[in-house]
């Protein structure tokens, strides 16, 4: 999956035994988006530790996913524009003084839910301590 990351599920799995097993993966609820950040996380301290580098960069970045196209996709909020459907993530990475990423140390993943007043651009106003932010 990491190879092809933009296939679907069956076309990234090279058998059926593997494809099925990836939705099993996929579908267990015990398998969750903190669960998984935490693996990520504790191998980049490990990382780190082992480049022995004197400086190490903390790079953040907040990205949207934009779910238009996915109609059955249920559970989502709506992007900067009041109505594409969608969520964002805020991930942090680890990156050496001389530019080598060394990995994932956070990412926050939140909804935005829409206004239904209309105002594109009402989060803008709102401070800090009552936007909704929800992991995930």
């Amino acid at each position: 999956m990491r190879a092809t990351p933009q296939a679907k599920l069956t076309q990234s799995m090279q058998t059926l035994g593997s494809c099925k097993a990836a939705y099993r993966f996929v579908n267990n609820a015990s398998v969750t988006h903190e669960g998984i950040i935490a693996a990520e996380v504790a191998e980049t301290h490990h990382r780190v530790a082992q480049t022995g580098h004197q400086l190490v960069l903390a790079v953040q970045d907040t990205t949207s996913f934009n779910f238009s196209q996915r109609h059955a996709v249920e559970g989502l909020g709506v992007l900067d524009d009041n109505r594409t459907p969608g969520f964002f993530a805020q991930s942090t990475v680890a990156v050496s003084d001389e530019g080598v990423p060394l990995g994932l140390l956070g990412q926050q993943v939140w909804v935005r839910q829409p206004n239904h007043a209309l105002d594109q651009a009402a989060h803008k106003h709102k401070p800090i301590t009552q936007k909704k932010v929800t992991s995930g």
